[in-house]
């Protein structure tokens, strides 16, 4: 179980880990490129989804069981954490439509890469 739990929270600091390295990558991007400023919740989604992805991925891989359900746990964690962060800054808490989409874009990258990890460990 604490195997589990160190691979899990390493999942997750991976997803974070990427995304800051995306996020600031479409920073640049959006200041030095003509993007549509409809493209930029596009652009978040497909970060948030990359970035658990590879974590979920990595938990799995490592875990070697349990797929769907590391990655799950890796985008569940990453989106408290998020809204705890956003909370501390903000001192404002709320679930909104946005919330909702940023939560089941976490649970689908997460459990996408899980799925994908736990099958391609080395036997």
């Amino acid at each position: 179980m604490k195997n589990f739990i160190i691979q899990l929270f390493k999942g997750v600091l991976l997803s974070y880990i990427v995304t800051l390295i995306l996020l600031l990558f479409f920073s640049f991007l959006l200041t030095y490129a003509s993007i549509d400023d409809n493209s930029i919740g596009i652009g978040i989604a497909a970060i948030t989804i990359v970035s658990l992805f590879i974590g979920g991925f990595f938990a799995a891989r490592n875990l070697s069981m349990n797929g769907w359900l590391s990655g799950l746990l890796v985008g569940g964690v990453y989106f408290v954490l998020l809204a705890i962060i956003t909370f501390g800054i903000t001192n404002e808490f709320g679930f909104s439509s946005n919330s909702l989409k940023l939560l089941s874009t976490a649970l689908i990258g997460g459990v996408l890469g899980g799925i994908i990890g736990v099958n391609t460990k080395n036997n």
